[in-house]
């Protein structure tokens, strides 16, 4: 119980919520995903700032609600255990344990439409650049960040979605094997920073 009550979250980014009179929509446009929370839910949602504590949200909710503490963080932990395996919210105190993660810049990437991309399963992919002839073979690892370029992200973002997808992701060295990565793709012409 000690560990959820200190732990901070923060909304995933590209969720959109649209609220309605006690209920409201979140919107999970890469998924094309839509579930709908009541007001408590969404109440919490708002106070997920980085910054509050669990303790700190549910303080504020039980005079705001009437309800006992322990009653409360029952229903608050169901409710950010569903949220987090529905990649809604993201655990800020996991990624601050990432070496260079609040340094990351926030430029924007994603694939360059005419590669070509064959899956080998289990071995990852090989990339191919008509214009270049560059061809690249990548591990399952970077076929992930591959297809999750669909959608242009930033280096937070790819990080972010390989916690979410893979085991025992090195928190010492991830940002620097996903800033290597990008880079190398960029050169070679297999990705591209979106400019806004």
């Amino acid at each position: 119980m000690t560990d959820m009550l200190d732990t901070r979250y923060v909304l995933s980014q590209n969720v959109v919520i649209e609220d309605f009179d006690n209920e409201a929509l979140i919107f999970m446009p890469r998924k094309r995903h839509l579930i709908k929370i009541n007001s408590i839910t969404r109440s919490i949602l708002n106070k997920l700032d980085g910054q509050c504590t669990i303790r700190d949200i549910a303080h504020e909710l039980v005079s705001a609600y009437d309800i006992s503490f322990d009653l409360l963080f029952k229903d608050i932990k169901v409710i950010l255990t569903d949220l987090t395996k529905q990649r809604i919210i993201k655990d800020k105190n996991k990624l601050m344990q990432i070496k260079d993660f609040e340094h990351m810049e926030n430029k924007k990437y994603s694939i360059n439409h005419d590669i070509s991309c064959r899956v080998e399963e289990p071995e990852g992919a090989v990339l191919f650049n008509p214009e270049t002839d560059a061809v690249k073979a990548i591990n399952p690892i970077g076929l992930a960040i591959w297809q999750v370029l669909e959608y242009p992200l930033d280096k937070r973002e790819i990080i972010e979605h390989l916690l979410d997808i893979c085991e025992g992701v090195p928190k010492e060295s991830v940002a620097q094997d996903v800033d290597e990565f990008i880079d190398k793709l960029i050169t070679d012409g297999f990705i591209g920073e979106v400019v806004k």
